[in-house]
């Protein structure tokens, strides 16, 4: 009794090269032309499973780091921002990096570090995190103060104290005053010594780049900075309430370097009396 070999799967269906025509390698079930570059005949290169002439792309991650797919090809050219990656644009037919944006730490600024492609404050595992990662108060806490409380554009026009504008604004990831804040705290300072009475809040903003503790940390630094300074000036700390709201309330909803810019702030709120 002769005993025939059970057939394999029907082509293009496999389940090894030897099921394959012409070459062929069976790559998950399926005969295709490569999954290798060694697959392919020297000066081609395999993409898609297919192989075409070396430098030939589909996509940017077809081609080596530091060029990128334009027409078909690898190259360091590009034509119009669309032919690079949405954090880099086409300036004098190269595709550079947009303001803020990076591919690794070493492109952004000092203090700043990279990740998804834009600079950012530093995460969990980046040096300088540690030590800006815990305010000196709770989330309930932070629920508890932020009740009821008025803050970013819900509060426009109604944060005056003592007859002027009382909202100041940071640099990025910074809780130094600058001169013109010093200048308006000189002035809030002059009449709230001629007002004894009055308490107030100062609250801490940050904008939404960086973990939810880091910005509950980082406002709190901006409030005190406040704090300390009006206190300098002779205003009795008796009289102030510090509060950090973090990210939690922006002036404005942005995601751009002008809405951030407005939401890396300080509030000075009238207490309000019982």
């Amino acid at each position: 009794m002769l005993l025939t070999a059970c057939p394999g799967p029907e082509y293009p269906r496999c389940e090894k090269d030897a099921q394959c025509r012409g070459g062929e390698v069976c790559v998950f079930g399926e005969c295709l032309t490569c999954a290798l570059d060694s697959h392919c005949p020297s000066g081609q290169v395999c993409r898609g499973y297919k192989c075409i002439t070396g430098g030939a792309c589909n996509v940017h991650a077809d081609c080596p780091t530091g060029t990128f797919c334009v027409a078909g090809r690898c190259s360091t050219e590009c034509r119009t921002d669309a032919d690079c990656p949405e954090h880099r644009a086409c300036v004098d037919r190269r595709c550079t990096l947009k303001p803020g944006a990076c591919d690794a730490h070493s492109d952004c600024p000092e203090g700043q570090f990279c990740h998804d492609n834009t600079c950012g404050p530093p995460a969990p595992g980046d040096p300088g995190y540690e030590g800006l990662t815990e305010p000196s108060f709770s989330r309930t806490e932070l629920a508890r103060a932020d009740a009821g409380m008025p803050s970013g554009a819900d509060a426009m026009g109604a944060l005056d104290l003592c007859g002027q504008s009382t909202r100041v604004y940071f640099a990025f990831n910074e809780a130094g005053l600058t001169d013109e804040t010093r200048d308006m705290l000189n002035k809030v300072a002059a009449c709230l010594r001629s007002k004894p009475g009055q308490k107030f809040i100062i609250q801490g903003h940050a904008d939404e780049r960086g973990s939810t503790e880091y910005n509950l940390a980082l406002g709190e630094r901006r409030a005190l900075a406040i704090k300390q300074f009006l206190v300098d000036l002779g205003v009795g700390a008796e009289r102030m309430r510090v509060v950090s709201l973090g990210e939690e309330r922006p002036l404005d909803e942005g995601h751009d370097e002008a809405a951030w810019a407005k939401n890396r702030r300080g509030e000075l709120i009238p207490e309000r009396q019982p």
